[in-house]
């Protein structure tokens, strides 16, 4: 789905609608989400599932680092002179 990012997002609503615990497609959406739409609210609330649906498992761990990223990033720029 590269560069069709409004098309992968509406395969994982589906993928989702059927299975809303199906932790990698939370993954690739929280990723889509934050990386090519920038919308890391929605991203955080992705990954955020699979840490809550998988904890302990490698994927909830990945999810909670990329969660961890996003904040440090938006503290980041919070904290930036001028901002």
């Amino acid at each position: 789905y590269t560069n069709q990012t409004d098309l992968a997002l509406k395969q994982f609503e589906r993928s989702l609608s059927l299975n809303p615990r199906h932790i990698k497609t939370l993954i690739n959406q929280g990723a889509v989400y934050a990386y090519w739409k920038q919308d890391f609210d929605a991203a955080e609330k992705s990954w955020q599932k699979v840490v809550e649906l998988a904890p302990g498992t490698t994927e909830a761990q990945m999810a909670q680092r990329a969660i961890d990223q996003l904040k440090n990033m938006h503290q980041g720029v919070a904290g930036a002179p001028g901002s």
